[in-house]
């Protein structure tokens, strides 16, 4: 299971303790040390990651489900690899189906 968060920090630490990802993607380096400060408290072994292959990373990932909520077309790519990886997609934007609406 993997998580992203654009700048919520405070949402995605709760989160990461709840659901103990196997890795998380954040937008700006500067909030490497603050997540991972929760990793190493929570004892977990989370990879952290940055966009955009930290996105694709997680898309890659083996899983059930996708919920893809990215704001624009950054989330196409991710989006197009987990449809190659045969996993169902949830889309919680409309960017994706504008741009590429054809090939999802």
């Amino acid at each position: 299971m993997g998580l992203s968060a654009h700048s919520n920090i405070r949402l995605l630490q709760e989160q990461i303790i709840t659901f103990k990802p196997k890795i998380v993607c954040i937008s700006h380096q500067k909030d490497i040390p603050t997540i991972k400060n929760c990793i190493q408290t929570a004892k977990l072994k989370t990879k952290i990651v940055l966009p955009p292959p930290g996105l694709e990373e997680i898309a890659s990932q083996k899983q059930d489900l996708l919920i893809v909520a990215i704001i624009g077309t950054t989330a196409l790519i991710p989006t197009m690899t987990a449809i190659k990886q045969n996993t169902a997609i949830g889309l919680a934007n409309k960017e994706i189906l504008v741009a590429a609406g054809t090939f999802i």
